[in-house]
């Protein structure tokens, strides 16, 4: 959700992204470009409601641009922040409660928001959080960040994207164009060659 409100679940204000709605637009018109089926919700769309229906279609990547929490007193509600149909103008959550009852085939998850690739650590289980959600859901990739990030409309994810279309599909291919796209960034001669752009963001694979 690109706004502020009260979450259903407990008070949450959040700030608007609209960098990152801007990054995500970007990033599907290089998809669309290569003739990329895409379908784009934002704002009082961006409900629980369509990303359950967006997950359950399969999709080749399932892009969700923004905040992720996390309550170390209670780990259970690492959720996802979205709009809420029930109370327009209000934040709902997607948590990791609700992501278990999720079943996908999609390719690539980019969770992208700040450190998305947290979580909580646990004996024998090493590090339970949103990413390893999404891949025991049965995503192939999940890529994530592993600190926080800035609200950007930086070139990234067009470029990532790009690189991605570029070839052939699968999970080597997501790994070739993420790292394809980090050394383009840092050879940039603009802000975005700053690693605080782009050296969060790391990708998860199912073994």
């Amino acid at each position: 959700r690109l706004g502020r409100g009260v979450g259903e679940r407990g008070t949450l204000q959040l700030n608007r992204l609209p960098g990152t709605a801007q990054e995500v637009k970007l990033g599907f018109g290089a998809l669309a470009a290569r003739e990329w089926r895409t379908s784009l919700a934002t704002g009082m769309e961006a409900t629980g409601e369509r990303l359950r229906e967006g997950a359950a279609k399969n999709p080749d990547v399932l892009h969700i641009g923004t905040h992720f929490s996390l309550d170390r007193e209670r780990p259970e509600l690492l959720a996802i922040s979205l709009s809420s149909v029930r109370r327009p103008g209000s934040v709902g959550v997607f948590s990791a409660q609700d992501l278990a009852t999720v079943r996908t085939g999609a390719k690539l998850v980019v969770l992208a928001g700040c450190g998305s690739h947290t979580g909580m650590g646990y004996p024998g289980l090493g590090i339970v959080g949103l990413s390893r959600g999404w891949l025991v859901s049965g995503a192939e990739n999940v890529l994530g960040t592993l600190w926080p990030v800035e609200d950007s409309a930086g070139p990234f994810f067009r470029v990532f994207y790009e690189q991605l279309a570029a070839q052939p599909y699968g999970s080597r291919a997501v790994s070739r164009a993420l790292r394809r796209t980090q050394l383009e960034m840092l050879r940039r001669t603009d802000r975005y060659a700053s690693p605080r752009y782009w050296a969060a963001y790391a990708l998860l694979q199912r073994s």
